[in-house]
């Protein structure tokens, strides 16, 4: 009986452990951690001249595949978020300081952070 208790124990153990890992938000990490190299990343202000159009892309798409299953306290900023993304796949090459000048905005900077910390503690936590 001892022998059977134990592994059955330490399964409901993980098993809670996981169900409360993503408090809500499991296919949202699961989207952005799927994609480690463009998650790292993708709630960070594009910097013109280092950043491309592509990279700008490469967020934007996560970002969208993302958004369906995010918590909805992050809709605002999400929003916010992904507008400077598409404003930047538009317009990185014809004006890149308007990228730049966007990406230091409050409303863009607040929306990046807000989405970083909720990133880095809830999904990588």
């Amino acid at each position: 009986m001892r022998r059977t208790l134990l592994p059955a124990l330490g399964a409901t153990t993980a098993l809670l452990a996981l169900s409360a890992c993503g408090g809500g938000a499991d296919e949202y990490c699961t989207t952005l951690t799927d994609d480690p190299g463009i998650a790292a990343v993708v709630y960070a202000p594009l910097i013109p001249g280092m950043d491309t159009v592509e990279d700008a892309q490469a967020r934007l798409d996560l970002v969208t595949a993302a958004e369906e299953d995010a918590p909805e306290e992050l809709a605002e900023d999400l929003a916010t978020w992904k507008d400077y993304l598409e404003t930047a796949v538009q317009d990185m090459e014809e004006d890149p300081n308007a990228v730049l000048e966007q990406g230091n905005s409050a409303e863009v900077s607040s929306a990046g952070d807000a989405l970083s910390e909720h990133y880095t503690s809830t999904c990588m936590g």
